[in-house]
């Protein structure tokens, strides 16, 4: 399920909190995608921003992809991932 507006917090010690602030506000599918021994909360076949991107079932597959995550559960985000609504 698509879900936009979801706002991820960031601890005081993180490096994120240097380039977002404390937060930062995203799109995200509420069911994460297992890759690499992290589940990804984007599908780049699904985003409107999609560019270049070859869509072979890789973790992330455009070159717009802003990676943000949270290292504790290792969840990764998409800063740009928009779902095109058709």
């Amino acid at each position: 399920m698509y879900k936009e507006n979801f706002v991820l917090s960031f601890p005081e010690d993180k490096l994120w909190v240097r380039e977002f602030g404390n937060e930062v506000i995203l799109n995200i599918e509420t069911v994460g995608k297992t890759c690499n021994m992290g589940r990804y909360y984007f599908h780049c076949n699904e985003c409107k921003n999609q560019s270049i991107s070859d869509d072979e079932g890789t973790c992330r597959s455009c070159n717009n992809y802003s990676e943000v995550w949270n290292d504790k559960e290792n969840k990764h985000y998409c800063k740009n991932y928009q779902k095109e609504v058709l």
